[in-house]
C-alpha cells in the first residue's frame, strides 16, 4: 500500500503524460484501479505472468480516431515469458506523435 500511496502522490503532483511501471502484480494493478487518477490513463493489457511491466498514457493523448496502439514483442527464448511492450502514435499536438 505504501508503494501505491507513493505512486499516487507523484501522479497527482506531477500529472505525467506517460507512466511506466515494472514488477506489477495483479493485486497491485487492482489497487491502482481504485486510485482517483487511474481512469485518466489508458494502459497496456496485463499478461498472464505473475508480475509484469505496464505502460500507461493520458487518454487525452489518444489519437482522435483512437488509432494509438499497443505494440508487443515476445522474446521467444525467454524461459520467464519476457517481452517488450510499448505504445505507438500517441498524439502530442501540432501533428506530432510519440512512441514509447
Amino acid at each position: 500500500v505504501d508503494r501505491i500511496d507513493g505512486l499516487t502522490d507523484i501522479v497527482m503532483r506531477e500529472d505525467p503524460h506517460v507512466i511506466c511501471l515494472q514488477e506489477v502484480t495483479h493485486n497491485i494493478l487492482m489497487l491502482l484501479h481504485a486510485q482517483p487518477w487511474f481512469e485518466d490513463y489508458k494502459g497496456s493489457p496485463p499478461p498472464q505472468q505473475q508480475y509484469y511491466t505496464i505502460i500507461m498514457f493520458k487518454r487525452s493523448m489518444n489519437k482522435p480516431d483512437g488509432s494509438t496502439r499497443v505494440s508487443r514483442r515476445d522474446f521467444m527464448t525467454s524461459e520467464m515469458g519476457r517481452y517488450a511492450v510499448g505504445f505507438c502514435g500517441m498524439n502530442c499536438g501540432d501533428g506530432k506523435e510519440l512512441t514509447v
